[in-house]
């Protein structure tokens, strides 16, 4: 999948696990299924998984903004300590 593509692929599930209710991002997930069919095996492995973003649901949405938050961050650090160990062993 070229570059713009992927990211107009992640833009488009961003709507369904961003959504604000359950009812949204099932529609959203529909949508999505609908506008990616063309790519089955990317489109399979969401269909498979759906049911654990659908559990983030049982969290309010300042609670689910802070786990993508802590992600993020982690993710960050993880980066981070990857160029520090590399500029340690130089």
């Amino acid at each position: 999948m070229p570059q713009a593509r992927i990211k107009r692929f992640t833009q488009s599930f961003k709507k369904v696990y961003g959504a604000p209710s359950l009812k949204t991002t099932t529609s959203a997930f529909e949508t999505f299924k609908d506008e990616w069919k063309q790519y089955p095996g990317a489109v399979d492995v969401w269909e498979r998984n759906i049911p654990h973003v659908e559990q983030l649901f049982d969290y309010g949405l300042a609670i689910r903004k802070v786990m993508y938050t802590t992600n993020a961050i982690e993710s960050f650090n993880s980066s981070f300590r990857k160029v520090i160990k590399r500029s340690v062993s130089k």
